[in-house]
């Protein structure tokens, strides 16, 4: 899903946009001033069930791990899947078999 923002004007919100990841955002002479958050860009059920997590994830660990995923993405693949197995997320998810999985998934998806 496209949402194009063309001359805009975001002032004294809580939240300027807020938009699902699977959108395709663009800002063209927007202007944000004065917000608490600028952009919040959400994870959804669907992205939870693709990533291979439970369907009961808390979106917002998600989000933590794809920010310090994003904060390090020039790093090595070995080193964002130790950064991960410090994250809420997997402590939360405990010793399951597929870990190793999502994480690559987690990796890819801070790709996009």
């Amino acid at each position: 899903m496209a949402i194009k923002f063309d001359d805009c004007d975001f002032s004294k919100n809580e939240t300027g946009v807020k938009a699902p990841s699977s959108a395709d955002v663009s800002f063209q002479k927007t202007r944000f001033t004065e917000n608490t958050t600028a952009v919040d860009i959400y994870i959804t059920k669907e992205d939870i069930i693709a990533l291979g997590l439970p369907d009961n994830t808390d979106p917002e660990l998600v989000k933590e791990a794809v920010s310090l995923l994003k904060e390090h993405e020039e790093a090595p693949h070995e080193v964002k899947s130790y950064l991960l197995n410090t994250t809420k997320l997997f402590k939360w998810l405990g010793n399951i078999s597929s870990l190793t999985t999502i994480g690559t998934a987690l990796i890819d998806f801070a790709k996009s």
